[in-house]
């Protein structure tokens, strides 16, 4: 349980696995039942919290130097994640709701100097092609 504490790879490794479950669970139900699934409360928190962890996780503020990778220790399934939870928060809340959630991820990331939304956008995972991972 020691990794639970750290920023490294394997150390959500049940968390992403209870989101790819969830998902699985989720593919099963009807249009109507989704609908109503996904416009609870809880739901939405849940895919909120989770797009904020794992932007919390790649995030590293060397990364604006361009010379390390958005991604730090995040690999392309937990990216195939990532998307995956995107497209569903924008398809029940709207593209509104989750540029409003990207504005507020992009509020919490520490950062030891200001530097502009874009910029900052442009160097997280927020600004990954989602087409790649469809």
């Amino acid at each position: 349980r020691e990794n639970q504490k750290e920023n490294a790879p394997g150390a959500c490794y049940e968390y992403f696995s209870y989101l790819r479950r969830l998902f699985k669970d989720f593919h099963v139900l009807s249009e109507e039942c989704a609908s109503q699934v996904y416009s609870t409360a809880e739901v939405k928190k849940a895919l909120s919290s989770a797009l904020t962890l794992m932007v919390a996780l790649a995030w590293r503020e060397e990364v604006l130097t361009g010379r390390v990778s958005k991604y730090n220790w995040l690999v392309r399934a937990d990216l195939f994640l990532f998307c995956k939870i995107k497209r569903k928060y924008i398809m029940y809340y709207g593209q509104e709701s989750y540029q409003s959630l990207e504005d507020r991820i992009l509020t919490l990331l520490p950062l030891t100097k200001k530097v502009s939304p874009q910029l900052l956008r442009r160097r997280t995972i927020l600004s990954e092609s989602c087409a790649a991972y469809m």
